[in-house]
């Protein structure tokens, strides 16, 4: 992940490795580095903060942890939603597998899209 995170970024893999800090994504880090600083008409400062934006959306609604950890593995799914790549499938099967945890008491806090509970 810290390839496909620099990549996407334009940023050394170093710096990479520093916002994937204990197995899982720094998203304050994340914010304070990629708030609206600069040329906001920069076609590639607009770029990078859509991918922060889609990492952070990913963590607070679609994809929730049930251990409150932020996976490293959104950073390949917000680059697929970058690329407009259907990603659905991906967070119906998490919202499902993460109901069988809490229903099988395997785990006590649902992980997955809270929005589609709602639906």
């Amino acid at each position: 992940m810290p390839g496909l995170l620099a990549t996407s970024l334009e940023i050394s893999r170093g710096l990479a490795n520093t916002l994937l800090e204990g197995g899982q994504i720094n998203v304050i880090r994340l914010i304070d580095r990629y708030s609206p600083d600069g040329d906001l008409e920069d076609m590639a400062v607009q770029a990078r903060c859509r991918f922060v934006l889609v990492i952070c959306l990913l963590a607070a609604y679609l994809l929730v942890p049930s251990d409150g950890q932020v996976s490293p593995l959104l950073v390949s799914v917000a680059a697929q939603m970058v690329d407009r790549k259907n990603v659905i499938p991906l967070v119906l099967v998490e919202t499902l597998i993460g109901l069988d945890l809490v229903y099988t008491g395997q785990a006590n806090t649902f992980g997955g899209s809270l929005l589609l509970l709602q639906l």
